[in-house]
């Protein structure tokens, strides 16, 4: 369910009911371009709240690691631009509806997109493999979900939607203008 707000927000709320134990992750994969005539996102800045990232092997799957950001190249506590920044990694955040998981920030600083969820995770791409009708580094993806391959790593948290037990989930991005 998509609920557009006065406050310039879309609120997504993803439920599903199964009739028996099923593993469930569904999500949103947006891309977002927040400057004029959408040129590459190198001068966008990204401000991730998470204090710890999910670490992969040479294939880009979860070894379920998980490891400071402090110091990382994905520390971006505080926000900086993106050009010469190549990201597709899931970052550890609060999981809270009414905290930012993420910020972008565009060119001219005027417009701020905040994403928060109730989910664990919040997988970042900056759209390198992008193909047309869009140029790579287009837009850039800011998908909160569960860890990547979560089922198969001990530690990673997810969800079994049971006949009792729908699966219930909230994603929200809030654009405001500065």
């Amino acid at each position: 369910t998509y609920l557009l707000s006065d406050q310039s927000s879309v609120d997504i709320r993803l439920e599903a009911k199964s009739n028996r134990a099923t593993l469930i992750g569904p999500t949103l994969h947006p891309y977002f371009n927040l400057a004029p005539g959408h040129p590459p996102i190198d001068h966008h800045q990204l401000r991730l709240h998470a204090a710890h990232y999910t670490v992969v092997n040479d294939h880009n799957i979860p070894t379920g690691e998980l490891r400071k950001v402090v110091g990382s190249e994905l520390d971006f506590n505080q926000a900086k631009a993106l050009k010469g920044i190549r990201l597709d990694h899931n970052v550890v955040v609060h999981g809270n509806l009414l905290q930012a998981a993420a910020e972008l920030i565009s060119p001219d600083q005027r417009l701020h997109l905040k994403v928060s969820s109730d989910y664990p995770g919040l997988q970042v791409y900056t759209g390198e493999h992008l193909s047309p009708p869009f140029l790579p580094r287009q837009g850039i993806c800011l998908e909160p979900q569960f860890f990547p391959d979560s089922p198969n790593q001990p530690c990673f948290p997810f969800h079994f939607t049971r006949p009792e037990q729908a699966f219930v989930a909230h994603i929200r991005y809030q654009l405001e203008k500065k």
